[in-house]
């Protein structure tokens, strides 16, 4: 199960390279190589809040119920905040173009 899983997210990761090759080639090789960086610690970042935060506040809480709600309450914050924090990242070493572009690639 584990390597279908990693099968689907490869096959996940070329889709989305695929599909955003236009945008891929409106940027510059250091661009590419900082959003790439940026993806890799952002998701590093939320991964650890998530984990050893987390679990760590939630080890204080002695009721099941609870904290499987303050847990999703956790990893539903934690994932908006990054999620605002990359974008403005990327907006910042992109000079705007990642912002500029539609949700849907195939509009462009």
């Amino acid at each position: 199960m584990e390597i279908f899983s990693s099968i689907l997210a490869v096959l996940f990761i070329l889709y989305q390279i695929w599909d955003n090759k236009r945008l891929i080639k409106a940027l510059s090789l250091l661009q590419i190589i900082g959003v790439i960086l940026s993806f890799i610690l952002y998701i590093g970042l939320a991964t650890t809040i998530i984990y050893y935060g987390g679990n760590w506040f939630i080890s204080f809480i002695p009721v099941k119920i609870i904290k499987y709600i303050v847990m999703f309450i956790i990893v539903g914050f934690t994932i908006y905040t990054i999620k605002v924090l990359l974008q403005k990242t990327l907006v910042k070493i992109t000079n705007g173009i990642i912002q500029e572009q539609p949700y849907d690639s195939k509009d462009y």
